[in-house]
C-alpha cells in the first residue's frame, strides 16, 4: 500500500485501510523521504517546504497514526 508520505490524512486512511483488511497492525515500515537536490542557497521555498513536510512531519504523522493502530503492541521501523 502506498500514500503521500507528507499527508496527514492519507497516512490516517492507510492505517484505517490496514486495520479493516487485517484487523490489527503488528509492524509498520516507513521509508518515505524526498530529497532536496540543490544547495540550500539555491533551493526554492517550495522545495524546502516539501522536504520538511515529508521528511520531518510525514515521519511524525506515520508514527502517530501507526501507534494508534497498535493497541496491543507492535513495531515501527523508520528507514531514512
Amino acid at each position: 500500500m502506498e500514500c503521500d508520505g507528507g499527508d496527514f490524512d492519507q497516512i490516517r486512511r492507510l492505517r484505517d485501510k490496514t486495520l479493516r483488511r487485517y484487523g490489527r497492525i503488528d509492524i509498520a515500515v516507513n521509508s518515505a523521504a524526498t530529497p532536496v537536490l540543490s544547495l540550500i542557497a539555491d533551493a526554492t521555498p517550495e522545495v524546502m517546504q516539501r522536504g520538511v513536510q515529508v521528511n520531518l512531519f510525514g515521519m511524525t504523522y506515520f508514527v502517530r497514526h501507526m501507534a494508534e493502530g497498535m493497541k496491543e503492541g507492535g513495531c515501527i521501523v523508520l528507514i531514512g
